[in-house]
């Protein structure tokens, strides 16, 4: 069993994905939606902003996330699914709840940064995902978490993509994205970086070779393999299928 993180233009070649996951067997699909998210939120007059590839969630956004992912995207994804013959179903990790997540903060040059309705994992309730695979679904997650007060929480899709592998002890957690993998060059498709380590990530973050969205998908691969998860990947549609791209280890 496998768990796809699908980010960027992915979401728009549901055919592609769709071919992918018959040839994978029992998949969980997570995705996220950022361009389409500040896009509506850049339409109602409200200015994205990103710490660390990580939104930054007041009040305001955080309804544009909960439709966007929640409504839009997800509903699109999965009807695209079941049109080429995937059995699918939608839900959210804020659903059961799947995803109980704490508020989540950073440190930018040695000053904590308040990041707000941005959640951090930090138990993965899985039934409902075990059960919709039992009954031969593929569960289809948006990344929304609430805490044990049930306040809602934007989840960074590659954040729960890792934490959802690592519950379900998965095989592989695959994070699909426009490029083939982590690239040397960023210019340069052909430069993929075969293989990342924590030491590797660390020195490759102060040389500026990984940065912006690619950080959060590093650090969850990590995490997912530290927390038992075989395998983690962060490749392309193409390198889903060929199982190439550049792994993760701890």
């Amino acid at each position: 069993m496998i768990v796809i993180k699908l980010g960027g233009n992915v979401l728009e070649k549901v055919d592609e994905l769709a071919g992918a996951i018959r040839d994978v067997g029992d998949v969980v699909v997570v995705h996220g939606g950022g361009p389409v998210i500040s896009e509506v939120m850049e339409r109602m007059g409200l200015e994205p902003r990103f710490v660390k590839g990580l939104r930054v969630t007041d009040e305001n956004t955080l309804e544009v996330v909960l439709m966007t992912l929640a409504g839009l995207v997800n509903k699109r994804l999965v009807a695209g699914l079941i049109g080429a013959g995937i059995k699918a179903v939608g839900i959210s990790g804020a659903d059961g709840p799947i995803l109980v997540v704490e508020k989540r903060t950073e440190v930018v040059d040695g000053e904590e940064v308040d990041l707000g309705l941005v959640g951090d994992p930090v138990e993965v309730r899985i039934d409902p995902l075990v059960s919709l695979l039992d009954s031969g679904y593929v569960p289809v997650l948006a990344p929304l978490g609430v805490d044990r007060e049930g306040t809602l929480y934007n989840v960074n899709a590659d954040t729960a993509a890792g934490a959802v592998a690592s519950a379900l002890d998965a095989d592989e957690v695959v994070f699909v994205t426009d490029v083939p993998g982590v690239l040397e060059d960023v210019d340069d498709p052909s430069s993929v970086i075969d293989e990342i380590t924590v030491d590797d990530f660390e020195k490759l973050v102060e040389e500026g070779v990984v940065k912006g969205g690619m950080i959060p998908k590093v650090e969850a691969a990590i995490r997912a393999v530290e927390m038992g998860c075989v395998r983690a990947r962060i490749t392309n549609l193409d390198g889903l299928r060929e199982g190439k791209g550049t792994v993760v280890r701890a």
